[in-house]
């Protein structure tokens, strides 16, 4: 097989040097087939992660997260934060203003 560069030049390379990173990626995509197909119940919310700067779906994932507005959209918010939140019920960066304006008040 062969890679065509930006330069016009084309290296060989043997299929079989790319068969791990074939299954690889055959495998993420039968496990995100089936949490959308149902096998799970919820398909994981789409928190941004370093794979979006190679992704094609980026654009879905963020226009969802702007019309959810989605807890994740908070500056500096880690994933794992965004996960206690949404399973505290606070899933919106508009219910997270008004839980800390909450806080606020009672101090």
């Amino acid at each position: 097989m062969y890679l065509i560069l930006g330069d016009g030049t084309m290296p060989a390379f043997a299929p079989d040097d790319f068969a791990a990173y074939a299954e690889r990626v055959r495998s993420q995509f039968e496990t995100r087939y089936a949490q959308l197909a149902g096998a799970e119940p919820d398909p994981a919310y789409p928190y941004k992660v370093g794979e979006c700067q190679f992704c094609h779906w980026w654009k879905v994932c963020v226009n969802r997260r702007r019309d959810d507005d989605h807890v994740s959209l908070v500056a500096n918010l880690e994933r794992a934060q965004g996960l206690k939140l949404e399973a505290a019920g606070v899933s919106s960066v508009a219910a997270l203003a008004i839980s800390a304006t909450r806080q606020w008040c009672r101090a």
